[in-house]
């Protein structure tokens, strides 16, 4: 098991919310417990300082899969937080993001770009059914984020 691995199965044991994201509060009660070996527990000031790295906004919901690939200095799986995302964001769980879902989405960024919005759906709907699909949608979000680093690409996924 990598320490990404690792670090992911911890997080699991201890998320209280389902969307992969966790919380400093979370984040400390894992990482300020009492361990067995060697390496010595964290301080809460400690993660307070590793949880602003990933958390820059404030926002107080990290990306799991960030914090993994930003502590183990492993590249972030960009595949699976854009999976995450349109769960998130496929609100009635059909798998698929009709165009009201999508201008929901729209409306909370910017009420007065639902036209580009718009626009941006029918280039994301590549099969052109009205839909946009888990595939289209994670391989729209890969290129348009293809030369990001991780940790812009993380931010840009968590503005939207």
């Amino acid at each position: 098991m990598t320490q990404k691995e690792k670090i992911l199965s911890a997080f699991a044991k201890h998320d209280k919310r389902p969307e992969d994201t966790i919380s400093l509060k979370e984040l400390t009660e894992i990482l300020t417990m009492p361990t067995r070996s060697s390496t010595p527990a964290l301080t809460p000031e400690q993660v307070k300082v590793l949880y602003k790295v990933t958390d820059p906004a404030g926002s107080n919901s990290a990306p799991c899969e960030l914090i993994a690939a930003t502590w183990s200095h492993e590249p972030l799986d960009r595949a699976l937080l854009m999976r995450n995302t349109f769960r998130t964001c496929d609100f009635d769980q059909s798998g698929a993001i009709d165009k009201q879902e999508f201008c929901n989405i729209a409306e909370k960024q910017d009420p007065t770009s639902i036209a580009i919005q718009l626009a941006v759906f029918d280039m994301v709907d590549t099969s052109g059914d009205g839909l946009i699909q888990l595939d289209e949608f994670v391989q729209f979000n890969l290129a348009s984020g293809e030369k990001l680093s991780d940790m812009d690409f993380a931010l840009q996924v968590r503005r939207s």
